[in-house]
């Protein structure tokens, strides 16, 4: 359930917490989620907890605030959802001399967040071999105009307990092992979080890479990725001020507002 939430909402950063001493039910989870322009560990009042049950009855799976009973809504539409359903386009969507001229704008303070779109999807084994390519979590196409999967390397891989020798097996494998390992019966929690088993068994079977995110990084490292001939484009979701290398008093946004780029 917990890798599950993470492949279908590439814009949240997902991690399972200890279960509350007395859960909601018996099959519970608890997890904390937060915004992928958050920086990593670093901002506490960004993360916010959750619990997945499923019923009793008919095995509906149901999300609400960590020790509450009251349901609300987890993953809010944003900027990046509307963007990942467009990857995967022939050319690619947007501009990269716009995409130029936004980053220079955005000057040497900023950190920014962004979606980097690969040209064409590009096989698992060859995207692990590139050059200049080294992130901590891949977009993996799926059916046209659906978002692609996401998998990450945050928490830990030996916290999923997908595979064994996690220093020598790549993000893709490890996406690809744990969809070779669901059942029959998942497929009631998969649709929950509105994932299909057969486009999860596609996915893995093709091995295309689509891209990946660029998490708070500077405006100057994406404008080289954008010169990259494999680079088709490059969508930026946040840009806001670097607290460690401004004097600004006053520095982030609120994490969970809606991002937007000046």
């Amino acid at each position: 359930m917990r890798s599950g939430l993470s492949v279908a909402n590439p814009d949240y950063r997902i991690a399972s917490e200890p279960g509350p001493e007395k859960p909601l039910q018996e099959y519970s989870i608890r997890f904390t989620i937060e915004p992928q322009w958050a920086r990593l560990d670093a901002e506490p009042a960004s993360k916010k907890a959750y619990e997945a049950f499923q019923t009793t009855s008919g095995g509906k799976l149901l999300i609400s605030p960590a020790g509450a009973e009251s349901l609300e809504p987890v993953f809010r539409e944003s900027r990046m959802q509307e963007l990942l359903s467009k990857l995967g386009a022939h050319p690619p969507v947007g501009s990269k001399k716009a995409t130029a001229g936004l980053l220079e704008g955005l000057g040497r303070y900023a950190s920014v967040t962004a979606i980097v779109e690969l040209g064409k999807p590009m096989p698992a084994a060859e995207f692990d071999n590139a050059k200049g390519f080294g992130p901590d979590n891949i977009l993996i196409a799926s059916q046209p105009g659906e978002k692609p999967f996401y998998w990450d390397a945050y928490p830990h891989c030996e916290d999923r307990k997908v595979v064994e020798d996690c220093d020598n097996v790549s993000l893709f494998q490890q996406f690809e092992a744990w969809v070779a390992g669901l059942r029959t019966e998942d497929a009631v929690t998969l649709t929950g979080l509105n994932l299909r088993m057969g486009y999860l068994q596609d996915a893995a079977r093709r091995g295309l890479i689509v891209g990946y995110v660029e998490v708070n990084t500077s405006a100057r490292e994406l404008r080289l990725l954008l010169d990259d001939s494999r680079v088709g484009a490059i969508h930026v979701v946040d840009a806001r001020l670097n607290c460690e290398v401004t004097t600004a008093e006053i520095c982030d946004p609120a994490p969970w507002s809606e991002p937007q780029v000046k």
